[in-house]
């Protein structure tokens, strides 16, 4: 009872089965062992918005990112955030989707989209779970990157942003 299962995004991308079928059976499978959160990866933009919105409603978890917004300002994702108590511990989980994927992502999709900036968009999100959600925990589930090539990457995000109990990448 007191687990959480997370995805650092890109189900769309990686398996034959995942690619095929649009990570339909990814979702199927998310579904029946209880996928608590999934982040935005850049691969899941590599089919067209209404590809996305299939697998969002498919799915019986939330589709996290707080920094990808169409233009009007509106999520892409269903949430920035949830919030889940163990036992009157409250733990915060925020998304993250690279910014990178304003240039590795499908052209045709990612031009409608804005992708804010990860440090600015982590440091408000620490302020308005451990402010105003009055969590004990936080925790990053980002698609950021760890390698060094990845800027600013999850070690990055560590460093920049106090507040952050967990990066998840």
């Amino acid at each position: 009872e007191n687990v959480l299962f997370l995805d650092a995004g890109d189900v769309n991308t990686g398996r034959p089965e995942s690619n095929f079928f649009k990570a339909e059976p990814d979702i199927i499978g998310y579904n029946l062992i209880g996928l608590d959160a999934l982040t935005l990866g850049n691969h899941e933009f590599d089919n067209e918005l209404p590809v996305l919105e299939g697998q969002k409603a498919l799915a019986d978890f939330p589709f996290l990112s707080a920094n990808v917004k169409r233009k009007d300002g509106s999520l892409v994702a269903d949430h920035a955030y949830i919030v889940k108590d163990f036992q009157g511990v409250k733990v915060g989980i925020f998304g993250l989707t690279t910014k990178e994927t304003e240039i590795v992502g499908n052209p045709a999709i990612v031009k409608d989209l804005v992708f804010e900036d990860e440090i600015a968009t982590a440091k408000a999100m620490v302020d308005v779970l451990r402010n105003k959600e009055k969590v004990q925990v936080v925790i990053a589930l980002v698609h950021l990157g760890l390698d060094e090539v990845y800027k600013p990457g999850s070690r990055g995000l560590a460093a920049a942003v106090e507040g952050i109990d967990l990066i998840i990448d």
